[in-house]
């Protein structure tokens, strides 16, 4: 059977949305904790402002308000 070219472009950008978002997501996530560890208020702000995830955690379940807590960080929390 002939296919036009490209026919699968719109199913491979699918799948690699798929499998690159939640890395992308998880990095996010990554920056908004080592931001509130770091003490960087302004780069949380940045970070919530961009839309990142609040509740991001990671894989032990620690949140970035867990991180701020424990740093006794209390701008951040």
């Amino acid at each position: 059977m002939n296919r036009p070219p490209g026919h699968c472009v719109p199913g491979v950008l699918f799948i690699l949305i798929l499998l690159v978002g939640p890395a992308l997501a998880n990095e996010s996530g990554k920056a908004l904790h080592r931001s509130a560890v770091a003490n960087d208020i302004g780069k949380v702000n940045t970070l919530l402002d961009a839309g990142i995830d609040v509740n991001a955690h990671n894989r032990f379940g620690k949140t970035t308000l867990m991180y701020a807590a424990e740093e006794g960080h209390n701008e951040v929390v």
